[in-house]
């Protein structure tokens, strides 16, 4: 084969001092290709081919025109014709041969370059490149200039060891003006990674392998970032007022939000004592060390040591104080609306504090609660936490198996449950369930129903008399008579726990992360307070169930004296004059204007809805005058979807934000004080070290580079552990600390915008996409695949398939078509077309296939891990909170016909 013909080489560094960190990688056959096959082919197309037909494009024209002038008369105009054709024919095709075909560098045919970088992702700019006059220095500048190496991987792309990324800069530029020359030749995607090295002197040597160079800047990070909104006065914000008064303080100079946050990061300590003493926290002891000079991520270091509090007294008293007349709670569902005063919250929280207290309840015990988004939901957990038990809960909707694989783990005493709840205009009920459950528990003390949908009963049939007499309604539960003679607070170690969430579980059994009180306090009234802008008496909104960690994050915000609003039923129902459930695409921005909404929460899903429908509130007489913020999150919002939202509910700050249940709150916030840019997230939180890391750990946050989302540094809302002692302690170390010691990885496919400093989600890590080698999150199709066949496409799932059999990653694209059975060749070739035309060659997926559903968990978000594994030939045990497992049959018949 000829690549074994290919010496290997490669060029070393100058011996100039400036040119100390330069170097350059010359083995251009290995680095075009990701295996044999593709060297092979890419060799033979243009190193071997060229020399093949040149010469019969010179040869025979020549020797014509030359036998012709020998038959013409001599000194006729005919011989002369002749003569100067076949002078020309040599004298012009020869210095062009040896001009584009350079064999003293590559031996490369310069015709298919070009169709090299088409075929690797490339776009070549109309620029002078290709013009052999602007080249007049010779044919080795002219190669060197356009000479194509990139995209290179060390793991299976590359011969050479330490070696990841490689490009060439011309003759005589140095490595800092290398960045600049690559951007300004080629326009790539983001997901290529590119680090450029000198190129002088041309020196070989054996095959030593240099050390890492500095990476280049991609074109898709100097690309303008189009800016949709600015505060109009960001000068009145509280986070202003905060950096002020650091600068003051701390006598600095900052400017800009990335000032304060580069502070924030740098000094850990400083930061959270300045965030604590700025938005409030109410102690009964104060603290005498914010945290450890020498604290790491893992163990968990301690917070606030020497405090005590209560995290549920913070909520119901928040400082400032507030009018005990005024709206704490507005809850709502498709038909009723219920306004809570703060004394009439504090009052129901007394009452349900009597109640647990009668049924024996401690400090430490677990309450948990089967129960959708209203207030006696909020009242139970308030009363969980001021008592110091532990609050955790599961959705109405979820299947029993789901929940006791959940509360089995963590065996709590007393569980709140609805006896119906309604949901697009129908009951349904919730009490058959509640009969196994119960069953499953046999560490319970009591069972409290409350009544949530009037017309359904509250009695628990079919449990034996033993269990029923543990059953209570609310009423019944809440008028009992204990010890408490007023409202109490249990005074509590800051890391003292409060709540008890649950990660998705699509491998195995779900893990139990418990959330601790000053890490979950101090963290959200961080992001409400300066993040988000909230004022008191601002009405904060979140679309979500209790399941989720954004309701503890809604829940968080009386203590930034907020009221809350709080929603139960479908998003696209809204309740008529006669007060009955009504499909309605309008029914969130009529609430917003009905109960004046200024935060409003939800799912990247739920505005994707919109935005299809094309729902544009103010052209039906709807003001939003109230609504300063838009909140997204569950899944990467795509670019499209961001200008729709300007379109459609005017200038408010979009905060697409991301964290999760791992950290019950956010790595990427709102800003008031950073434009809004298409497709990013805005800032980092203040006090969270994150960085994009690649797969060998280096930090690529500044190239542009996609990446894992890591935290570097402690931070307070860390889990203070995982449920089950030594054994959650393994779990909690595996889930979070083994792909880089030391440092927290979350999951989540990340890059920066260097020219922003902006957040892109790519999707989940488990979700990466690598094509020989290339990697790429699935939310990069899916954008494109919403923007373009909104009328096609309902949705899609892309999966990266590479069995032991296989020799690489193949993507297989699947699609929920709105009309199914449409899948026809000519949309399989358009939604390649536009991948290739919208991102890459390299993100075009190699499978297209049509499918009827898309698996997700309860909270809505795509399983793929567990689509990957059944598509890669592994056996799964189906999770009980994948909220539609039968569509998983599908996957496993396409695999095996596959």
């Amino acid at each position: 084969m000829y690549l074994t013909k290919v010496k290997k080489q490669k060029l070393i560094p100058t011996n100039r001092a400036s040119d100390a960190d330069s170097f350059i990688l010359v083995d251009p056959i290995v680095a075009h290709a990701p295996n044999e096959k593709t060297m092979a082919m890419l060799w033979l197309h243009a190193y071997q081919l060229g020399p093949l037909w040149v010469p019969p494009l010179i040869l025979p024209g020549t020797i014509s025109n030359a036998y012709l002038a020998s038959l013409a008369p001599s000194g006729s105009w005919q011989r002369l014709f002749y003569l100067i054709a076949a002078g020309c024919i040599f004298g012009i095709l020869v210095p062009i041969t040896f001009f584009y075909m350079e064999p003293g560098i590559n031996g490369a045919c310069k015709w298919r370059v070009e169709s090299l970088w088409k075929d690797e992702g490339f776009h070549l700019p109309e620029t002078t490149l290709w013009k052999p006059s602007a080249h007049r220095h010779g044919g080795e500048q002219f190669a060197m200039d356009a000479w194509w190496l990139g995209g290179v991987s060390k793991r299976n792309r590359y011969v050479l060891s330490n070696v990841t990324d490689v490009c060439l800069a011309p003759r005589n530029t140095s490595t800092p003006a290398a960045p600049a020359w690559y951007s300004q030749h080629f326009l790539t995607n983001g997901s290529l990674r590119f680090t450029c090295y000198d190129i002088s002197p041309w020196q070989t040597s054996a095959a030593v392998s240099p050390p890492r160079s500095t990476p280049s800047t991609t074109a898709s990070d100097i690309m303008t970032a189009t800016e949709l909104w600015q505060h109009p006065s960001p000068e009145t914000t509280n986070l202003h007022e905060f950096l002020t008064k650091i600068n003051n303080k701390y006598t600095k100079s900052f400017q800009t939000y990335n000032d304060l946050y580069q502070w924030s990061i740098s000094d850990i300590s400083a930061s959270w004592a300045e965030i604590w003493d700025y938005v409030g926290v109410r102690t009964s002891k104060p603290y005498t060390r914010v945290v450890s000079s020498d604290s790491i991520l893992f163990p968990r270091p301690s917070w606030f040591e020497g405090a005590k509090l209560n995290f549920a007294e913070n909520l119901l008293f928040p400082l400032p104080d507030v009018d005990d007349n005024s709206p704490a709670v507005i809850a709502a569902t498709e038909t009723t609306r219920e306004t809570v005063t703060w004394k009439e919250l504090r009052d129901r929280v007394w009452h349900c504090q009597s109640g647990m207290r009668a049924l024996g309840l401690k400090t430490g015990d677990r309450v948990g609660g089967y129960v959708a988004n209203h207030t006696n939901a909020l009242v139970a957990s308030l009363a969980a936490s001021s008592l110091g038990a532990v609050w955790t809960a599961v959705s109405p909707d979820t299947g029993v198996s789901a929940v006791l694989d959940r509360m089995v783990q963590i065996e709590p005493s007393i569980l709140f449950t609805d006896n119906a709840v309604m949901y697009n205009a129908k009951e349904h009920p919730v009490l058959p369930k509640v009969k196994d459950i119960v069953a499953g528990l046999p560490t319970l003390k009591g069972v409290v129903v409350f009544n949530t949908v009037e017309s359904m009963g509250s009695e628990v049939t079919g449990l034996p008399a033993e269990l029923k007499e543990k059953v209570w309604t609310y009423k019944e539960f809440a008028s009992q008579e204990s010890d408490l003679k007023a409202l109490h607070f249990e005074q509590l170690e800051p890391d003292h726990p409060v709540y008890i969430l649950y990660s998705s579980g699509t491998t195995g059994a779900p893990k139990c992360i418990v959330h601790g009180a000053i890490g979950t306090l101090l963290q959200h009234k961080k992001e409400h307070i300066l993040q988000s802008d909230i004022r008191p008496g601002d009405k904060l909104f979140y679309f979500t169930t209790c399941t989720w960690m954004m309701w503890h994050w809604l829940v968080s915000g009386l203590a930034a004296a907020a009221t809350l609003v709080l929603y139960d039923g479908s998003p696209f129902q809204y309740r008529n004059s006669e007060g009955q459930s009504i499909k309605d695409d309008l029914a969130m921005p009529k609430l917003i204007d009905e109960v004046g909404i200024t935060q409003f929460g939800t799912s990247a899903k739920y505005l994707s809805v919109l935005e299809q429908r094309n729902v544009l509130p103010r052209e039906h007489g709807l003001s939003l005058k109230t609504l300063k913020a838009i909140y997204s999150t569950g899944s990467p919002l795509a670019p499209s979807t961001f200008q729709y939202v300007y379109r459609a509910f005017g200038a408010v700050n979009l905060g697409s934000i991301t964290g999760g249940t791992d950290i019950i709150s956010l790595f990427g916030a709102p800003c008031p004080l950073h434009p809004v840019y298409i497709g990013e997230i805005q800032v980092l939180g203040l006090g969270m070290a994150v960085q994009a890391w690649d797969f060998s750990g280096k930090d690529v946050s500044q190239t542009g580079e996609p990446g894992d989302l890591v935290c570097t540094k402690p931070f307070p809302c860390q889990p203070v552990m995982f449920w089950q002692g030594e054994e959650g302690e393994k779990k909690y170390r595996a889930s979070y600390f083994e792909e880089f010691e030391g440092v927290w990885h979350h999951g989540d496919f990340i890059r920066f915008n260097p020219a922003t400093g902006g957040l892109i989600m790519l999707g989940r890590s488990d979700g990466v996409l690598k094509p020989s080698g290339v990697r790429f999150g699935s939310a990069e199709l899916y954008n494109i695949i919403l923007k373009h066949f909104p009328n096609e496409v309902e949705d899609a799932l892309a999966i990266g398939r590479r069995r032991e059999t296989d020799d690489d990653e193949t993507v297989v694209l699947f699609l929920k078509l709105k009309e199914p059975g449409n899948l026809d060749p000519k949309l399989v070739e358009s939604i390649k077309t536009t991948i290739r035309k919208e991102l890459s060659a390299r993100h075009v997926p190699g499978v297209v296939a049509e499918c009827p559903d898309i698996p997700v968990t309860t909270n809505g978000k795509k399983i793929e891990k567990s689509v990957k594994q059944i598509l890669c030939g592994l056996n799964i045990k189906t999770s009980t909170s994948v909220a539609n497992p039968e569509s998983l049959d599908f996957y496993k018949q396409w695999a095996e016909t596959h």
